[in-house]
């Protein structure tokens, strides 16, 4: 048992207990130890929109829905936004965040979207804003009563129309409903589904409640009951025949539906010979004849008064089955292989197998049973060999049409040019390359582009023969194909590169004699070989203080320097090409160093000189430097065959700066002064020797001179002939230093 205690005690005991408590929270606020300030309250939450979206208006339904906000400082103010669109018609507002109304019908019937903003204020002027899009949808209705009647065994199709909604729609029978004619079936999901449709099976008046739903938020839902009648009228149900195969049984019976059963059936027109309708609706027979037939057949039932159909048809009688593919094409290895397997006749579909037999590795059929009377056969054959496999075809008849077909397929290696190069051949000297191939089916067939004149190529065996007569080496990419004997044929192609050239030969034959302490320098010329040479003293020695320098890309190679002793030297040069193979050339020269050499001013003095670039002077060193000036004419004595050309050309040594009067111009006469006329005119590129021989400049605005002279003369000893150089402006001063460069003597 409890005792209450008097309520007058409770209220002592509380007045007591204040004045305590007041002492204590006095003592707290104005003592100096254990305390300190109040800790102020927490700032309330941003003010946020809770609100994520609305739901859709209805028109002409009442619409009510509060917009909700927190945090800020309570009371709320709402409003539309500053770039609201405005509410749809018949809603409204209040600043408690109600919108209400009834909205009023859409444009066109279907529904309506209205971009609004809205805007809440706290009682401290804190805002937060929101926007959506809300929809006014019409409500959704259906107007379909009954739908357009159908006939068993006929395809149907009718609408269910409607009103309102928002899309997509869905469309089902309701629940509870009877259900829809056997055969038939409703809706889908999306706009334009709204349809009953099928092959009706069963005659009869149909009512069954169908159902819409639409994609609103909320979604809204209709029903309405809906009448569907379908006829019993007569109906040919066959609507195409199979083909059928000369003299192969056939039977096919043909099919009606509606009316009063039996039925009986007659044709009208020709049916393939052999072939007959029964009055039960068979087609049946040996058919006797190819072709398409085309006839009527018409069935009557058994109303009073009857119903009677007709409908057009066509049999098809196609030969037996048979393969239109013979053969089957090569193949090489590792290369997609594709051809098709074709048959004729028979009746589809159609079954393909190896009966047996192998297909060469990599090889398949894509598929082996299919309508069509074409297979394809393909991959990537791996083996090498011949491949003999027997192909069995089946048709679809009862029993069924087999026929087969032997084949082989060769799988040869790729046809591949395994000559990388060809051998390198002598000018004037017979020459001769046979090309070699592996893979494919031989006898092989070869040919070439742009063979050089005087060469043969051997279509049967490949070789490339033949001989060139030029003076400089001949380079050129010839072009090779051969082609197999294989169906399909393999071709396959190299590009080689061909080199003629003359051997390897030092053109230089005599030196021109020098001065002691003169600076003396002659370019050495060699022809034939290849590529870069590398030149050496092999015996003998240089004159002492010239040394022999080696070829640059700018400059032959030299004998130069300043000779410190009279005397005749007698040496063996060598050079060696790059090849391959290498070459070595050697000729052995005599060089004289003397001081009185004299001028080479007349034909009589003449310095002998051969092949190569000579540093010479106009006035030279053994004029005096002072005195009259008087004309110079420099001669050299050289030799060439008959027919030669020889290409002559001094250089201006340092050009034409500083400006200078004189003026090297070359002639080319014989031992009695007379000028030669079978040179070439310089810049002529048809290489017509019929020109004076007398240059003055190779080129305007030059001092250097330039002539091709083609000796002339029916012998076969060698022509001599001399080199004029001669100063054009007569003054002989100063000295004019040149070079003159000279290939194609003896």
């Amino acid at each position: 048992m409890t005792t209450r205690r008097p309520q007058s005690a409770r209220l002592a005991r509380a007045a007591l207990a204040l004045p305590a408590a007041l002492a204590v929270s006095l003592l707290l606020t104005t003592c100096g130890g254990g305390g300190g300030p109040a800790r102020p309250p927490n700032p309330p939450a941003p003010l946020t929109i809770t609100t994520t979206s609305l739901p859709d208006a209805i028109s002409g339904q009442a619409y009510s829905h509060n917009l909700a906000a927190q945090g800020g400082s309570p009371p709320y103010t709402w409003s539309l936004g500053e770039a609201s669109g405005p509410l749809p018609p018949g809603l409204t507002l209040n600043s408690g965040g109600l919108i209400s109304g009834v909205p009023g019908a859409t444009q066109g019937g279907g529904y309506g979207i209205f971009g609004v903003a809205f805007q809440v204020r706290d009682s401290k002027s804190a805002m937060a804003s929101i926007s959506f899009y809300m929809y006014v949808v019409e409500p959704l209705t259906i107007t379909t009563t009954s739908l357009p009647d159908g006939n068993i065994a006929v395809p149907y199709q009718g609408w269910i129309s409607f009103s309102g909604g928002r899309p997509p729609w869905t469309w089902s029978l309701a629940q509870g409903s009877n259900p829809l004619p056997s055969g038939l079936t409703i809706g889908g999901v999306g706009g334009y589904y709204n349809l009953v449709s099928g092959t009706p099976t069963q005659p009869g008046t149909y009512s069954f409640n169908v159902q819409g739903k639409d994609s609103g938020n909320p979604g809204q839902t209709a029903t309405a009951s809906v009448r569907l009648f379908i006829d019993n009228r007569l109906v040919i149900t066959t609507r195409t025949l199979p083909c059928g195969v000369l003299n192969w049984p056939y039977k096919e019976s043909l099919e009606a539906m509606g009316g009063n059963p039996p039925y009986t059936w007659t044709a009208v027109g020709t049916l393939p010979p052999g072939v007959s309708l029964s009055s039960s609706g068979e087609l049946a027979g040996t058919p006797l004849a190819e072709g398409s037939f085309d006839f009527l057949v018409q069935v009557t039932d058994s109303a009073s008064p009857p119903q009677a159909l007709q409908a057009p048809m066509t049999l098809t009688i196609r030969p037996p089955l048979r393969f239109v593919t013979s053969t089957l094409p090569s193949a090489i290895q590792n290369v997609y292989y594709g051809q098709y397997v074709a048959l004729d006749g028979g009746r589809g579909p159609f079954t393909l197998r190896v009966s047996s037999g192998a297909l060469p590795p990599g090889l398949s059929f894509e598929q082996t049973t299919q309508d069509w009377s074409v297979f394809y056969l393909r991959g990537t054959p791996t083996g090498v060999g011949s491949f003999t496999f027997t192909l069995e075809a089946s048709d679809s008849l009862s029993p069924p049409e087999v026929v087969t077909r032997e084949f082989t397929i060769r799988v040869d290696e790729r046809l591949v040019i395994t000559t990388t190069s060809l051998p390198d051949g002598w000018m004037n000297q017979p020459y001769s390359a046979t090309l070699q191939a592996t893979g494919g089916t031989s006898p092989y067939v070869w040919s070439v582009e742009r063979l050089p004149e005087g060469f043969t190529f051997d279509s049967a065996t490949g070789q490339l023969s033949g001989m060139l007569s030029w003076t400089y080496s001949y380079n050129e990419w010839l072009s090779f194909r051969v082609r197999d004997s294989g169906a399909p044929a393999q071709e396959a192609w190299a590009s080689l590169y061909l080199r003629i050239t003359a051997p390897l030969v030092i053109s230089t034959s005599r030196l021109p004699a020098g001065r002691p302490n003169v600076l003396y320098r002659v370019g050495l010329e060699a022809i034939g070989g290849w590529g870069v040479d590398s030149w050496r003293v092999k015996s003998g020695n240089l004159p002492t203080g010239l040394t022999l320098k080696q070829p640059t890309n700018w400059s032959p190679a030299e004998i130069s320097g300043t000779a410190t002793a009279e005397g005749t030297s007698t040496f063996t040069l060598e050079i060696t090409d790059d090849g391959p193979p290498a070459q070595t050339a050697t000729r052995q020269l005599t060089l004289r160093i003397s001081s009185s050499l004299g001028r080479n001013d007349a034909i009589a003095t003449a310095t002998p000189i051969s092949n190569g670039t000579i540093h010479a002077s106009i006035s030279p060193y053994a004029d005096p430097v002072s005195g009259p000036a008087s004309p110079d004419n420099d001669y050299y004595e050289l030799s060439a065959n008959v027919g030669a050309v020889v290409h002559i050309q001094t250089y201006a040594f340092g050009g034409i700066s500083p400006a200078s009067p004189i003026d090297t111009v070359i002639e080319i006469v014989d031992a009695n002064g007379t000028r030669f006329t079978t040179c070439d005119i310089p810049g002529d590129s048809e290489y017509v020797y019929d020109a004076p021989c007398l240059n003055d400049d190779e080129a305007p605005s030059t001092l250097d001179s330039l002539l091709n002279f083609q000796v002339p003369g029916t012998g076969s000893e060698p022509v001599t002939f001399y080199i004029h150089v001669l100063d054009w402006s007569g003054s002989a001063r100063p000295d004019f230093i040149y070079d003159l460069s000279i290939f194609g003597a003896n």
